[in-house]
């Protein structure tokens, strides 16, 4: 069925357009390996291995900050076209 043979794209369309087109549940059956692969991957992200068991979380060390900067940082290339203009910076 082509969509450009319904009356509905014509906008001419009642409450039975479903009961006058069944061939609107003719559906074709999904192709969907990538689909497939995703769901494996998230399965095994939440669930582990099958047969691998319950395994404990690794126990990490909590992250070091580093300190903060004494002085302001130099001017990045945004400031300095900001300072001379976008014209002489790049034309």
């Amino acid at each position: 069925m082509c969509w450009n043979t319904l009356t509905s794209k014509k906008g001419d369309y009642s409450v039975n357009f479903i009961d006058a087109y069944p061939e609107l549940f003719n559906l074709k059956p999904a192709r969907d390996r990538g689909q497939k692969l995703m769901r494996y991957i998230a399965d095994v992200t939440v669930n582990g291995y099958t047969g691998k068991g319950k395994e404990d979380k690794p126990d990490f060390a909590p992250i070091q900050m580093p300190p903060a900067l004494k002085e302001a940082p130099q001017a990045g290339t945004k400031q300095k076209v900001r300072s001379i203009g976008p014209l002489k910076a790049f034309c």
